[in-house]
């Protein structure tokens, strides 16, 4: 590791915190029974319906620097992303000389908590393939190492994937099988037969 790096702080900002609380509850609430299981533990299968808390750590930094951050938001999460900012009204494209990115219009954005989370990125996709879609096209430039450097884990353990949390479940059911180390899968499909074992509730209609 270079001895020079210095690791900086995450900037606060409570405006950031405030607007994440609110879509995230505005999201949870009307389907709360369906996010736990009969031990009160998260259940993964449905974790899809709300927004996901590294938006919060990424708007808090995207919002302190002066140029946008590039990130990326699958099929899978782009339903949320949209009901977030209130619909693909304020979705706009440039190109940026190398290749098309989407940003979003403060004017038209009908979520101001929207726009505050997302609104200091600049979006490479928003509604791209899974992952393992993903991989192949990074193979296809050569790139795929790149994909090897990214992290999904919430809770790792000595350095490795849990392989319990639900960003881990999503990733071994996604097909991104490679990544996990015998522990790691030993402890995904322990994981994986709890939630087998417990009943879910059905959506409200």
């Amino acid at each position: 590791m270079d001895q020079d790096f210095v690791y900086e702080p995450l900037p606060k900002d409570h405006g950031v915190a405030v607007a994440f609380r609110k879509i995230y509850i505005s999201m949870m609430a009307p389907r709360r029974n369906q996010l736990a299981t009969g031990r009160g533990v998260l259940n993964a299968v449905n974790v899809d319906l709300y927004i996901d808390a590294q938006y919060q750590w990424l708007a808090a930094y995207a919002n302190s620097r002066e140029a946008p951050v590039e990130i990326g938001i699958t099929a899978r999460y782009v339903n949320k992303f949209l009901a977030a900012i209130g619909g693909d009204d304020a979705i706009d494209e440039i190109d940026n000389g190398l290749f098309k990115q989407y940003v979003l219009s403060k004017e038209r954005c009908k979520s101001a908590d929207g726009y505050k989370i997302f609104g200091g990125f600049a979006f490479s996709f928003y509604d791209a393939p899974l992952k393992p879609e993903l991989v192949k096209e990074y193979r296809r430039l050569d790139c795929e190492d790149i994909m090897n450097l990214t992290w999904f884990c919430y809770d790792p353990i000595d350095g490795e994937p849990c392989g319990q949390c639900w960003t881990c479940v999503h990733t071994y059911r996604d097909g991104i099988t490679n990544r996990f180390s015998p522990a790691a899968l030993e402890r995904y499909h322990k994981r994986e037969k709890e939630l087998s074992s417990t009943p879910n509730n059905e959506e409200d209609t």
